[in-house]
Formats: structure tokens, sequence, C-alpha cells
């Protein structure tokens, strides 16, 4: 078969939007025969690449995304597409993917917001699901990373800058997992930061309190 290759003279808009087409070809949909014109609208299914993610989510995580006329300057807008997700958990993860789009206001960055995405699943659902019953959590595991404790921890305001890595971000959602929710929460965040490599208690705090803020907005 003849190899894949961009079609000459794309804007970066329009290379962008194949190289997302591309990536998720399977699952990727949209009115448009052509990237050229916006607005656009396209519809994909992202299916996690962390095998530890613990919540049910059989089909993937369904998203619509709208690039609106004047992208980058105006950011993507990204609706959840899940009906097996309750509205409050759509709208609390679409508000995290605002947040996020609005980061990169400017740039052309749909690969990026679908990698962090990818990235972040688990702690997405974390954050969405901290306020939720127990009994209303689809989880594959018994539920043993809840963070509701997070706001009694004392966080001076000496926290890194320095961005987190793939490694660090999935060593957390780890231990989130792995230590146990009744601990003293001053306790417990010690012990999620032991198992962070390069990071603080308050770094980790503040990771979670960051997008933990941005669902609940």
């Amino acid at each position: 078969p003849q190899a894949w290759k961009l079609p000459e003279s794309c804007s970066e808009i329009e290379k962008e939007l194949h190289l997302v087409n591309r990536r998720y070809e399977k699952t990727f949909k949209s009115a448009s025969e052509c990237f050229k014109i916006l607005p656009i609208e396209f519809e994909l299914t992202m299916v996690t690449s962390d095998p530890d993610f613990s919540y049910e989510l059989p089909h993937g995580l369904g998203l619509k995304f709208l690039v609106p006329s004047d992208y980058p300057q105006t950011p993507c807008n990204i609706s959840v597409l899940n009906e097996d997700l309750t509205s409050t958990v759509r709208m609390r993860i679409q508000n995290a993917l605002k947040a996020k789009c609005q980061e990169y206001r400017g740039s052309v960055a749909l690969r990026s917001i679908l990698r962090w995405i990818d990235n972040n699943m688990q702690l997405i659902f974390d954050c969405v699901y901290s306020a939720q019953p127990t009994s209303n959590v689809p989880s594959k595991f018994e539920k043993g990373n809840s963070t509701s404790n997070v706001d009694t921890v004392s966080q001076s305001k000496q926290v890194s800058d320095t961005p987190w890595s793939p490694e660090q971000q999935k060593a957390l959602e780890q231990a989130l997992r792995s230590v146990p929710a009744d601990l003293d929460a001053q306790e417990r965040w010690t012990k999620i930061a032991e198992l962070v490599p390069g990071r603080t208690k308050k770094d980790c705090i503040a990771r979670f309190k960051e997008l933990r803020s941005a669902v609940k907005a």
C-alpha cells in the first residue's frame, strides 16, 4: 500500500487536524471532507494507554471537538459523549478539558491536548469522583483512593514549578490508589510523596488540587 503522507501546502491547523485524524483513524468522524475551512467539528474515541486505569470505561472516552473559525485565538471546545456517564460527571470532565484548552490559547495544540488527556485520565476521573459516594463510582477495583482529606493538609506556597513528567504523573496516580484513604491526612500525603520520584508532599497536593479545581469550576 502507498505510504501515508500529508497533503501538500497544508496550513499548520490543517496539518494538525490531519495528524489527529491519522492517530485516531479508527474512530475519527467529521462531516467536513477537508480541513481547510473552519469551524470544524469532529468526534473520536480515546482508549487510555494506562494499563492500570481503574474505572469502568469499556468503550473508551468519546470526545467531540469544535474547532472555531478563529482558532487558535479562541480555544477549541471539547464535549464528552459517553451516555454511560452521568451528566454531572460529563460536565466535570468537560470543565477540566476546558481549563486545559484555555492554557493552549494561541497555539495549535490539538495533539498536545489529546496527549494530556491520555496521560492524566486516571487523575481526571479521581478528581471527578472524589466528591461522589463510593457506591456511585464505576471502578474496576475497591475504591481506596479517596482524596477528600486533601484540604485538611496545610500547604506552603513553595511548590515546584517544574513540569510533571509522565512517569511522575503515573507514580502519583498509582500512589493515590495504593496508599490507604483512612490514614491521617498528613501521613497519607507523606506516604504518597515517597512514591513519587522527585516530588515533595506539597508538590503532590498542589498537583491534585490543580486538576480538582478545574473539574469543579
